[in-house]
């Protein structure tokens, strides 16, 4: 570049001597960073010079907003690493940016601070977590103050305050009220290591996400909330949002929505159904006649007994009439209505061995009838004690059947049941309020054996030749007495479920699995009856975990049975390759399975259909149900660890499960001695008796709280909203303010969180707008992800590996605003890139040439008028710097500030106003160097307060290009041109040059063709 005459000619002397003695700059030869980056931030923290201005627009009035958003760090003992630099780098610059922008910016910090990471650092230094965890805050505190990233601390957060976490338990609360929250009894993800139950959003290839264990599955008592409901929504809203597409594919495919039908197969099996009717009843009463007539219609034995004395019962009479009436064996299916319950369980009592299955409908085991009902003299009918063991040792499979309208039965009397029996609760809404219809088509469901399947495919239904089960199916179970090889499959079974589900599911793993013999099942579709198997390729987390085998179209289907010699029906026309469907079948099958839609065969009436027009026919002509199924599972939300928010709901022996009053919020977490996890399945919290023995809220009884802990997702499902209301003791955050600043604007941090984090904020941001408290369907309305920053050697960066980078070690060698800009200079912000300490002395020598430059500015005017030159080197620095801050693009935005800064060095004075509006253009990468030569140089008040510079699109001077010229694709000459020069003066000046004139020369011009700015390519006869 040519530098300006004008300026080289002025007097060197003058400007060193007069001038920067003037500003006390003499002398000073090399940026001292540690002294001066030490002034500025004490003086900035001074001053609150980044506390949010609250003037938003509104109406019209007021600043534009822009909430800056960092998803905010769990602080570990080992403090902040340069990974966690490079994101706050970014949206440090951003925020600075958009302030002298004229935008009110709300950029705020806080700490993740409860969960695993905390505790596992305080069990392992020996330290409570409280304090462990507070000392690692003000560290984390100090480093990020020491980098100079301009966060408004008077809006700091920490999760694991009691004023925070009473409105994480207060929105539990909610979820609860709403059903969202719900107390569940079966197998979760158990880490052995960490020893407690994990979501499977906490798990990497079956292993645990934090310590890398082989995680188990383990029966056991946890919170689930009910995320599947909002899966739906979670999945269209995706299409809104300004984020990187790869984020929304990971969570569209972790939802993984797909439609389907809901088919049962008939277990081959004939049962003796046994009814008991309830409290001044008969045999003929309620939906007895219906339900009888139904069973019989299928095959089956049913006895529909009349209990005497029914409008004044006996417990000896009834008990004895039954046992006289009824054989017992493991077929027998006892079916107990109301009172009649009661009656089934002391039949139960009295038996020698198992029956296949009690279901209990409408029913109770304590005298407990609703006030409207209060004139039933329930106590003194029976004696309410039970012999549970003897009752669950023979009731084979239980099911309770719970009416959610009932007006007879107490409430609680469900999970009453639930709670001793076991066995699977339904509840549901009957026909006639307790279960009195003439009909009631749940019941009925419930009493027949059925192996449930969801199939994408029910068009090929007619191709099934034979069921899987997963390991963990129930039928397994429950059929115990029925598999003839039992043991074979008891030890496939106990191996199987060791597996990890990569391990079960990997692609080209050999096909394993075992028939469970003398356990057939009955083709809805055809009436066959086809084997059932047990193989580990199917899930339990899948459909209902059992599938319907369709050799001829599935590839895992088509393996297994070509190892077990198993029937291969196809029932799909591959019309693109075959043609038109004949009677012939051509297409080797046995090969190859074609998985695609065509046109059905072998199906019957509905061959010929097109598989979409079939799946719906087919579906309705088994009595199937079209469904919409997701892989997301709802979330388990309970920890069996220490530090965590406590669950605010208490257990009464009487009143079942109830909420802590909002009054009494927060349940603040105990001081214990003692805070490792117990290895038992409990959390250290059940050990202290003095907290967990309260009386019940509604009863004043004698009750225990609940002792599972949140995950430390909980804190961070919401924390962008405290940050707009910190200090709120009335609710959440106040409903105008949330309005004023959401959704956040920009929000930034690591792509790991795609599937965890992410997904869970949005469900509980859609929770609280559908309450109410806020105005937007989505919490975040921009997101970028910076890139990994490996080690010097190229891995990850680990204590493991010894390179881990201190960022207080390199403030200290090379200072802040040189560490600041080597983060983002790496670089693009999205993606990996190794450190390299040696690398960072190229941004070091920027910050110290913008110093040596500041010595060169002219302060009076006696310059006179801007060089051309330079103003265009100038407006174009502004336009190219601004508009990679708004697209993240910070290393190339770096590159135009140090290629306008050896511009620079070459002038030998420097105009005051082109240096201060390049200081503003500095001030958001390097803060410190920027004010330091801001107020030097007459720069007013802070340079973080100023104006950021307009650029002129007029002043940005054309750059000269170099157009290539070829003839038949041979290049033969070059030319320089002003850039945005015209097609036909380009096509002039080629033909113009002599070379080309040469060429071109008595030859025939076939055609020329222009590429814009590049390439001329003259194609000759």
């Amino acid at each position: 570049m040519k530098t300006s005459k004008k300026l080289v000619k002025t007097s060197a002397k003058k400007m060193t001597h007069q001038n920067f003695e003037k500003q006390n700059l003499s002398g000073q030869a090399s940026y001292n960073h540690l002294k001066i980056e030490k002034k500025w931030a004490k003086e900035w923290e001074k001053n609150n010079l980044y506390k949010t201005d609250p003037s938003i627009k509104n109406s019209g009035q007021g600043k534009s907003k822009c909430y800056v958003l960092d998803m905010f760090p769990y602080p570990s003992g080992e403090g902040l690493h340069v990974g966690h630099v490079e994101g706050y780098t970014a949206t440090d610059i951003y925020s600075r940016y958009k302030r002298m922008k004229g935008f009110s910016v709300l950029h705020p910090m806080g700490w993740d601070a409860f969960g695993l990471p905390a505790e596992n650092y305080a069990i392992k230094n020996k330290v409570n977590p409280a304090i462990s965890t507070k000392k690692n805050i003000d560290n984390f505190r100090r480093q990020l103050k020491l980098i100079g990233f301009s966060y408004d601390w008077d809006r700091e957060i920490d999760t694991t305050d009691p004023e925070y976490y009473r409105w994480t338990q207060w929105i539990f609360l909610q979820l609860y009220k709403k059903g969202l929250a719900y107390e569940s009894f079966e197998p979760i993800n158990w880490c052995p290591s960490c020893q407690t139950g994990l979501a499977n959003e906490d798990l990497e290839d079956g292993k645990c996400e934090r310590c890398g264990s082989e995680v188990i599955k383990k029966p056991m008592r946890q919170w689930v909330l009910k995320i599947t409901d909002y899966a739906d929504r979670l999945l269209s809203d995706l299409d809104g949002l300004n984020w990187p597409e790869s984020v929304k594919e990971a969570q569209r495919h972790w939802i993984g929505r797909s439609e389907g039908a809901e088919i049962d197969f008939p277990i081959a099996h004939r049962r003796h159904y046994v009814l008991l009717h309830g409290f001044k009843s008969s045999s003929k009463g309620t939906f007895f006649p219906w339900l009888k007539n139904e069973l019989k219609k299928r095959g089956h034995q049913v006895t529909a007994l009349d209990l005497p004395s029914s409008y004044l019962p006996k417990l000896d009479d009834q008990i004895d009439h039954v046992l006289k009436n009824v054989k017992f064996d493991s077929d027998t299916v006892l079916v107990g209505h109301s009172l009649g319950t009661v009656i089934a369980l002391k039949v139960l009592e009295r038996l020698s061995s198992p029956i296949a299955k009690t279901v209990l409908v409408s029913g109770l085991m304590e005298p407990d009838a609703k006030k409207e009902n209060r004139a039933l003299p329930l106590k003194i009918f029976f004696d309410w004690k039970f012999d549970l063991a003897k009752i669950k040792a023979n009731a084979g499979e239980i099911k309770i059947l719970r009416d959610l309208t009932d007006s007879v039965i107490g409430d609680h009397q469900g999970s009453v049941m639930h709670k001793n029996l076991g066995g699977e609760l339904i509840e549901f809404e009957a026909e006639k309020s307790h279960t009195c219809g003439r009909v009631e088509p749940v019941v009925l469901d419930h009493l027949l054996d059925k192996l449930k399947i969801f199939t994408t495919r029910p068009d090929t239904l007619f191709g099934a030749t034979y069921m899987v089960v997963a390991p963990e199916h129930p039928i397994i179970k429950n059929s115990k007495l029925k598999i003839k090889n039992w043991l074979e499959v008891e030890d496939y079974v106990s191996q199987s479920i060791k597996r990890t589900e990569v391990e079960r599911t990997s692609e080209g793993k050999e096909k394993t699995g075992v028939l469970l013999e003398d356990v057939q099942v009955i083709n809805p579709a055809t009436g066959e009856k086809l084997p059932v198997f047990v193989a580990d390729y199917v899930l339990p987390d899948y459909g209902f975990g059992a599938i319907m085998a369709v050799p001829a179209h599935d590839a895992r289907d088509l393996a297994f049975a070509q190892k077990f010699n198993l029937p291969i029906k196809p029932v799909i026309w591959d019309r693109a390759i075959l043609g038109e469907p004949n009677e012939k079948i051509i297409k080797d099958v046995s090969t190859e399975a074609f998985t695609g839609d065509g046109v059905l065969i072998n199906s019957s009436q509905f061959s010929g259909l097109t598989s979409v027009v079939a799946k719906k026919q087919i579906t309705k002509f088994v009595r199937g149900k079209n469904v919409t199924k997701y892989k997301l599972r709802d979330w388990v939300f309970s920890r069996q660890r220490y530090w965590g928010e406590p669950i605010p709901m208490i257990h009464c022996s009487k009143c079942g499960l109830v909420p802590v009053p909002e009054k009494d919020l927060p349940v603040v977490l105990p001081k214990v001695k003692s805070y490792a996890p117990t290895g038992t399945g409990e959390s250290p919290l059940a050990d202290i008796a003095k907290w967990v023995n309260v009386k019940c809220p509604v009863c004043d009884g004698p009750a225990k709280r609940e002792t599972n802990t949140m995950p430390q997702w909980a804190g961070s499902s919401w924390y962008y909203l405290r940050f707009i209301d910190p200090k709120n003791k009335k609710s959440l955050a106040d409903k105008k303010k949330l309005d004023q600043w959401l959704p956040a604007d920009m929000y930034v941090g690591g792509v790991e969180h795609a599937t965890r984090h992410l997904i869970y904020a949005r469900f509980w941001h859609k929770f609280l707008f559908d309450l109410g408290l806020v105005g937007t369907a989505e919490p975040f309305h921009q997101l970028k992800n910076q890139g990994l920053i490996l080690g010097e050697d190229g891995r990850k960066m680990s204590k493991r590996w010894g390179n881990v980078i201190n960022p207080d070690d390199m403030v200290k060698l090379y200072g802040a605003d040189t560490l600041r800009l080597y983060e983002m200079f790496m670089g693009p912000f999205e993606l990996s890139k190794s450190w390299s300490t040696d690398n960072m002395i190229g941004c070091r020598r920027l910050v110290e040439k913008v110093w040596r430059l500041a010595k060169k500015v002219e302060l009076d005017s006696s310059v006179g008028e801007m060089p051309s030159e330079l103003e265009s080197e100038f407006h174009k620095t502004i336009k190219k710097v601004s508009t990679d801050i708004e697209t993240f693009n910070f290393n190339t935005a770096i590159s135009t500030m140090m290629i306008f800064a050896n511009y620079l060095d070459k002038i030998l004075i420097i105009p005051q106003t082109v240096m201060l509006d390049f200081l503003k253009i500095l001030a958001p990468f390097t803060p410190f160097l920027a004010e330091e030569l801001w107020l030097k140089l007459d720069g007013k008040k802070s340079v973080h307060q100023a104006s950021w510079p307009v650029f002129d699109e007029k002043k940005i001077m054309a750059d000269d290009l170099i157009m290539m010229v070829s003839i038949n694709g041979r290049v033969r000459d070059s030319f320089k041109i002003v850039k945005g020069v015209g097609e036909d003066e380009v096509k002039k000046i080629a033909l113009a040059l002599p070379t080309i004139k040469k060429w071109t020369n008595d030859k025939k011009i076939v055609r020329i063709i222009y590429v814009p700015d590049k390439l001329i390519n003259i194609v000759l006869g």
